[in-house]
């Protein structure tokens, strides 16, 4: 990472557990994280608010650090907003993947029944599934590439929301493009650690599931490491967005 030194990224891996009181404020993210597992939507907004508030001090200079859970009114809001440029960026590429999965369920279903006692029904029902597997394979392929563009800039359009406190500056795409141009293998880089992390979170789950004595862990060590890896996220993106907007001459 040609910006964020050593020293830098040692201190955002670290700063989970060095902040002060960090211990009550991690474990409430993680079990807000653990309840959207089963509770939809609300909880995560709240995490969003709060990942907010740590890239907003790191870009502030203040962190980066484990801010309390205090003003739950502002996390709400800046969780909503947060969250609903998740939606913008990422929504495509899940509803195209969505409607090839629908498809081929819906067309194999219906092909089944169909084919029950008739041998051109049987003929028929081939035809339409070896189609639902052409739209299912195309739409994967399609989705996934709209998912993975619209992933690779949304921590810099969030960074940039965050700094400037508006909805609509994560949508600034040619801003966008400059800032992650600035420096760009540091940017890549920054995706190589969080993506290490979550290699790492995931090798820790599959341990305690296959371990199958330990299994009943996994939700709880997938809460703990997820919500780990999601203030890594905020601080790390926020510190590239920060070092690049200054090296581009912005305040």
């Amino acid at each position: 990472m040609t910006q964020v030194d050593s020293v830098s990224l040692k201190e955002i891996l670290r700063f989970p557990f060095r902040s002060p009181g960090w211990a009550t404020r991690f474990f409430v993210g993680a079990a807000l994280v653990f309840a959207g597992f089963w509770i939809p939507i609300l909880p995560w907004i709240f995490v969003a608010g709060y990942l907010v508030q740590v890239m907003r001090e790191v870009l502030e200079d203040r962190g980066p650090s484990l801010p309390g859970w205090e003003d739950w009114g502002q996390l709400g809001r800046d969780g909503l907003r947060a969250t609903g440029i998740g939606l913008v960026y990422l929504l495509p590429g899940t509803l195209v993947n969505l409607f090839g999965i629908g498809v081929y369920f819906v067309v194999a279903l219906a092909s089944s029944l169909a084919a029950e006692g008739s041998k051109a029904g049987e003929e028929a029902a081939l035809l339409a599934i070896l189609f639902a597997v052409v739209v299912l394979f195309l739409s994967l392929f399609i989705g996934t590439l709209l998912f993975l563009m619209g992933l690779i800039p949304l921590p810099m359009a969030l960074a940039e929301f965050v700094s400037s406190d508006k909805f609509a500056a994560a949508f600034r795409l040619r801003r966008l493009w400059e800032v992650m141009r600035a420096d760009g293998w540091g940017y890549l880089a920054a995706w190589v650690v969080l993506l290490g992390v979550g290699a790492i979170t995931y090798i820790a789950m599959m341990l305690t599931y296959y371990t199958g004595v330990l299994c009943w862990l996994m939700p709880f060590v997938s809460a703990t490491g997820g919500f780990y890896m999601y203030l890594v996220g905020a601080a790390l993106f926020g510190q590239v967005y920060r070092e690049n907007v200054g090296s581009l001459g912005g305040a």
